[in-house]
């Protein structure tokens, strides 16, 4: 073979390429790469070594496998996690991927080597960090930290030893402690002479040089450096190739010195800032144990040089403060006096915790704590608080606190434990890239690995699909932030809004910014923040800051990974530049798994069933063919080198085929399909061929072409036109085939003026039906769903399943643009039908999204797109629209379906029954009541939040609101003695048409006053609807009916609706009630009261449980009360009792 081919593809100097020959495996060939890999000055000092003197580990295999080769044996292996011996005998880290080649007609074998020294050093460092971190937070003792901090850097990371020690009277290196992977190391290690006189031949070492700069000193070549030649024989005798000394620093001088020795590169300048975070991290160590040895002093101190002094009288009450006080508190000393400490409560502390305190001092103890407070301004404040009992009479008469702020102390160990988290979460992201083999696999799991490992609530990716955004993998540590479905959407709209309107380059916004310009962007405080469309839902969530960085792939930026947290105020520039890292870790990672890939590829292809390789220039210009190519073209090599590869041209394919293979190829893709070849002398073959791009940087180099010649193989070119072509599961077009299809249909359309549709068809929550039941019987329901769209569509119109559960349908010759709707209804009313899944009958919902040629688009890219918008519009409405899925899983999954099922049985048994909650006036006279829907399923009662969400996603809301009105109405007439009945309708029965008809009719039909009846009704069901209920109000009010406003300030509360809607009672929702012992919270109840009177509507209370909540309210002047202080929500006939009627 010839070695053109190699120096074709390994310009890039990713690679080290060696071939090896006979049983004792004689290297044969080396490039300059393996030869820089192995420490070697030539590739010809490779030449004619054996194999068995480089490998570092695995050499019994590998004899087995050189016997395998001479007799004659073709195979490949793979060895992910290998060592070479270098030249000074050091392991070095790497990949190697063998395969069987002829070679100058001989069995060779051909060894393709990915040096990982680098990942391996960063996981080792990352790490170290990680780890010591942990002790730094754990262990108050220093030489017990200095000992644990050896013993993890030797026997949890790996490194060949360690050593702390200090620098003694006679300026040597005393060594406090040593840890060696061997104990015989360990002693010679002991016995090492290190100084740090310049003067003397063992003062100029790393050690040395660590103590006079007071900063981190890497050797990465020690066994070859000159200034440490006194300790070659010892480098050379274990092997070691790099060194590292620490300073640890206290009060600003070295204290300590850390000393790590490897036999690997580890520690080079690109370590450099790692190593410099150690440093920092075990000197602050140092001042935090110094610290809290300093703590009893302190406490023994503290009252007669304190920061805080507040003294209170025996119940608790402030009499006096300091001003300390109000400097840490925000308080004046004025609105400190006269209160209860409680005033500085932040919720952190339970209750146990204070009745644990007072009992204490009450019994005339002191007490020593930390409290966690808030001050004014809502930040919190860190105490450590001595409480003094002072006693007369031998009684508790006065209490003082005096207290030290530990906030910045505080603040600095939960950024030392984020940082912990940070270096362990980058080890074990270099430890995912090692077992994933594709750039997807690895951005699938890491999300997930970033929430476990940074202890934050959510981790999500976005990245670019076409020309639009959308978020590709999440996870969510706690289910209750599953709230992903709904941000999916209005986070995928608002970047696509923003770069369709070329706003990416000036937002403010960190994931508009990570998506432009590559990095990591912080947003702190996001509640303070006018950001959309986060906004809507962080603050709720108590979300309160963010990371997106920017994931970039061979230098362009792909997408964002976007990381939320619960805490805020901890980024400070170390911990940003710790993002950064794991950012630049990201693009590294997927560029190195692309270039395995790449390896993989092109040299899989020697030993494949492949039959000829080519290898072009980025002009396509051929710089190497194998001989196979030279044996089917009849081309000789000199014919055929340097010649564009349009030699082989049929000339019988089309421009636009032309174009489009160029277009593939140049944008960076892989190119797959039968292409029809011209060989020498005119002959025309059929080949079946896969191009792919090789990349050098961000630009790309060469091109790698494979294939095999059909021949005359009928069977091999259907069975090859059908698995191009269409979808091995349905037997539908697959997405090539309907863009294929698309792009001929619009040709025509333009020419004829037709028009046409597309329509993307989604089940909502597929996987769950893989996930329950499994893939084959999911496969089973894609294929029923397939037969149903071609049952119910013409002949001439396309089916394809786009991808996994996504059909895409193009509708032809459409007579009116109305059709649209008219043909995606039927074929809506046809999928939603039951699917038989395992003898069992089981609904699925679907959305719909639909584009029309020509008015939204009229080219086929664009129409698919807009299609996939409309399908989020179609998501947003809920199931069934058109607009534009172990054991556990498998019980939700069916729980959720039988739900469905047992509702739609709800509704045809009339199960939905009324429970009454009684309001009452200021006398506690009932004057009134709440109709609450209660489900009665197997004699027992379900509660809304159980049912109600599912209900209210479909029609059968209306059906169920019905029968309540039809129970309420029946219950009042049987009643002698009848009160006013409110009853809350959701926004589908107030949109229907004959609401108000229908009303009146049962009224009258029960021969019941109309005035017996009222409406609730919550701010969500007019906003987008008003003009539609301030009419149905104004007329059900005619006849006496009145409305009511449901939990009123917990939506928009706008007083515009307010005033423009013609309601009768304003309820004031239960989140205002529990908080009216806050002044700001009963002022706002007092200004709602006042402005419902004002505009003379009256005021109901929701959720009154205390007598306190009652008096507080009444004297506000509010008209009704409703709460379990009064009465709780009961049945039929508890209720007739109450009103004195059964």
């Amino acid at each position: 073979m010839s070695l053109d081919f190699f120096e074709a593809i390994l310009r890039s100097s990713l690679f080290g390429v060696y071939i090896n020959q006979g049983e004792d495996g004689r290297i044969v060939f080396a490039n300059k790469r393996i030869a820089e890999i192995l420490g070697y000055d030539s590739p010809d000092e490779l030449i004619g070594k054996s194999v068995l003197d480089i490998v570092g580990d695995i050499k019994d295999e590998i004899r087995v496998n050189l016997k395998r080769r001479t007799m004659g044996e073709v195979f490949a292996v793979e060895h992910s996690q290998h060592f070479l011996l270098s030249k000074s005998n050091t392991l070095v880290p790497v990949s190697a991927f063998v395969y069987t080649i002829e070679y100058e007609n001989k069995p060779s074998g051909l060894v393709l080597i990915l040096d990982k020294s680098k990942e391996k050093s960063y996981e080792k460092l990352f790490f170290t960090l990680s780890q010591i971190n942990q002790l730094i937070v754990r262990i108050d003792d220093e030489q017990e930290l200095l000992k644990k901090a050896c013993d993890v850097i030797v026997d949890e990371v790996g490194f060949l030893y360690s050593s702390i020690g200090y620098i003694d009277e006679n300026l040597l290196f005393k060594q406090i402690y040593t840890k060696a992977k061997i104990k015989e190391l360990e002693e010679s290690v002991r016995n090492l002479t290190i100084g740090i006189d310049e003067q003397t031949p063992y003062g100029r070492g790393s050690v040395s040089k660590a103590y006079h700069t007071k900063k981190v000193s890497l050797i990465p070549d020690a066994a070859k450096l000159k200034d440490t030649s006194y300790w070659h024989d010892f480098y050379n005798a274990y092997n070691i190739c790099s060194t590292c000394s620490i300073p640890i620093l206290s009060k600003g001088e070295v204290k300590y010195i850390l000393l790590i020795n490897d036999t690997m590169p580890s520690f080079d300048r690109d370590h450099l800032y790692l190593l410099e975070e150690l440093q920092l991290d075990l000197s602050f160590a140092l001042e935090k144990i110094e610290s809290q040895k300093n703590m009893l002093v302190l406490n023994q101190a503290i009252s007669v040089s304190h920061e805080w002094a507040v003294i209170t009288d025996r119940n608790g009450t402030i009499i006096d403060a300091n001003k300390a006080v109000s400097d840490i508190s925000g308080y004046s000393k004025e609105e400190l006096i006269g209160k209860n400490p409680r005033i500085f409560k932040s919720g952190y502390h339970d209750k146990a915790f204070y009745e644990k305190l007072w009992k204490k001092i009450l019994s005339g103890e002191s007490c020593t704590c930390r409290f966690v407070n808030k001050a004014k301004d809502g930040s919190i404040f860190y105490l450590d608080s001595i409480l003094i009992p002072v006693m007369h009479d031998g009684e508790v008469y006065r209490f003082v606190d005096l207290s030290i702020n530990v906030t910045k102390l505080v603040e600095y160990e939960n950024q030392l434990e984020l940082r912990s988290k940070i270096y362990n979460t980058l080890y074990k992201i270099i430890s995912l890239s090692l077992q994933v083999k594709t750039k997807d696999e690895f951005l699938e799991l890491l999300p997930r690995l970033l929430v476990e490992n940074l202890d934050m609530p959510l981790a999500y990716i976005i990245l670019k699909n076409n020309e639009n955004f959308e978020i590709k993998y999440s996870s969510a540590k706690e289910t209750r932030y599953q709230f992903l479905d709904w941000a999916k959407t209005a986070v995928q709209l608002f970047i696509n809004n923003q770069f369709i309107n070329n706003q990416g380059a000036h937002s403010d916004d960190p994931l508009i910014r990570s998506l432009t310009k590559k990095g990591a962007y912080l947003l702190d405080d996001i509640c303070s923040q006018d950001i959309c469309p986060f906004k809507k839902f962080v603050c709720s969530y108590g979300f309160n800051s963010c990371f997106a960085l920017s994931i970039s792939f061979k230098e362009n930026i792909i997408g964002s990974l976007v990381l939320v947290f619960e805490k805020g105020m901890l980024f400070n520039d170390e911990i940003f530049n710790l993002f950064e890292v794991i950012q630049q870790q990201i693009e590294f990672i997927l560029n190195k798994l692309e270039d395995e890939k790449f390896s993989k590829i092109t040299i899989s292809a020697l030993n494949s069933g492949f039959e000829f390789v080519i290898v072009t220039d980025s002009n396509f210009n051929i710089v190497y063919v194998n001989n196979k190519t030279l044996d089917i073209s009849g081309y000789s090599r000199e014919e055929i080198i340097g010649k564009h590869h349009s030699i082989f041209s049929s000339k019988t394919h089309t421009k636009e085929f032309s174009k489009k293979f160029y277009k593939i190829l140049k944008s960076g893709n892989t190119y797959s399909g039968l292409i029809k070849y011209r060989i020498k002398n005119d002959i025309l073959k059929d080949f079946y061929v896969n191009i792919t791009p090789f990349f050098e940087g961000s630009n790309i180099t060469h091109y790698i072409a494979v294939g095999k010649e059909i021949g005359n193989d009928d069977d091999l070119l259907k069975e090859l036109y059908r698995l191009a072509n269409y979808d091995d599961i349905t037997g539908l077009f697959n997405l090539n085939s309907f863009k294929k299809e698309l792009e001929k249909f619009l040709e025509r359309a333009k020419a004829e003026s037709q028009i046409g549709a597309v329509a993307v068809i989604n089940p909502i929550n597929f996987k769950r039906i893989n996930e329950a039941f499994g893939f084959s019987v999911g496969d089973n329901v894609l294929k029923q769903i397939a037969q149903r769209l071609k049952d119910n569509l013409k002949t001439y119109d396309v089916i394809a399943r786009l991808e996994s559960d996504r059909f895409g349908i193009l509708l032809k010759d459409l007579r009116a643009e109305k059709d649209i709707l008219i043909v995606a209804s039927k074929i809506l009313s046809k999928i939603i039908k039951p699917y038989e899944i395992l003898n069992q009958n089981v609904f699925l919902s679907f959305n719909i999204g639909l584009s029309l040629f020509p008015k939204d688009a009229n080219i086929p890219e664009d129409l698919l797109n807009k299609a996939l918008i409309a399908l989020r519009d179609a998501k947003e409405k809920g199931e069934n629209q058109v607009g534009f899925f172990r054991k556990e899983l498998e019980i939700e999954v069916t729980k959720a379906l039988m739900l469905k099922s047992d509702l739609e049985l709800a509704i045809a048994n009339k199960k939905f029954v009324a429970f009454y909650q009684p309001y009452v006036d200021k006398d506690r006279k009932i004057v009134g009541a709440e109709a609450l829907m209660r489900w009665v399923k197997n004699g027992k009662i379900i509660l809304p939040m159980d049912f109600i969400e599912h209900l209210e996603k479909t029609s059968y809301i209306i059906d169920a609101e019905n029968q309540l009105i039809e129970n309420v109405l029946d219950d009042l007439q049987s009643f002698k003695r009848t009160i006013p009945v409110s009853i809350n309708l959701s926004s589908q029965s107030l949109m229907q048409r004959n609401l108000r008809d229908d009303l009146i009719s049962k009224l009258e039909f029960h021969h019941l006053p109309m005035d017996l009846l009222k409406i609730e009704i919550v701010e969500r069901t007019f906003i987008n609807n008003f003009e539609h209920i301030s009419d149905l109000i104004r007329e059900l009010k005619k006849y006496g009916i009145y409305f009511s406003l449901d939990d009123f300030g917990t939506g928009f509360s706008s007083l515009y609706y307010l005033s423009m809607l013609d309601i009768e009672t304003l309820k004031i929702d239960i989140s205002f009630i529990r908080g009216i012992e806050n002044s700001k919270t009963r002022n706002i109840i007092n200004s709602i009261i006042f402005l419902a009177h004002s505009l003379n509507i009256k005021t109901i209370a929701e959720g009154v449980e205390t007598i306190e909540q009652f008096e507080i309210l009444k004297s506000m002047n509010c008209d009704y009360f409703q709460g379990y202080f009064f009465h709780r929500p009961m049945p039929r006939d508890d209720f007739g009792k109450i009103l004195g009627n059964i």
